[in-house]
């Protein structure tokens, strides 16, 4: 079985700690003790650790399909102005977050326009 490796996206520890929202750290520590099944840590004869992340796999442990996905969910989750305004949609988890993305895909719909309150006239 031959697989290009040049085509396998990786990722580092600090992009997948952005997604899940831990510490790079985090993340290598358990690459380390073998705790994720998305990638692997692998220390040197000088003692020094690499890591490998593969990108597809990280997606899927998280789930998230793709690349678009993680884009719109941390841009989200990361933008104090669109939280506020999703908190007024009553959408105050990641839980409830992800659950109006599907939704929207499921629907086809491009954003949260329908969600959004309507502004009062006058205002």
């Amino acid at each position: 079985m031959d697989v290009d490796m040049e085509n396998i996206e990786t990722m580092t520890p600090a992009e997948a700690g952005k997604i899940i929202h831990k510490s790079s750290e985090f993340i290598r520590a358990g690459l380390r003790q073998n705790r994720f099944p998305f990638g692997t840590a692998i220390q040197s004869e000088s003692g020094r650790w690499n890591y490998i992340i593969i990108k597809s796999k990280f997606l899927e442990f998280v789930g998230l399909q793709n690349s678009k996905d993680i884009d719109l969910k941390y841009i989200i989750t990361n933008n104090e102005a669109l939280v506020k305004e999703l908190r007024k949609c009553g959408i105050t988890t990641e839980r409830q977050l992800d659950e109006e993305i599907a939704n929207m895909k499921k629907l086809n719909i491009g954003g949260f326009v329908n969600k959004m309150p309507d502004k009062k006239e006058g205002n």
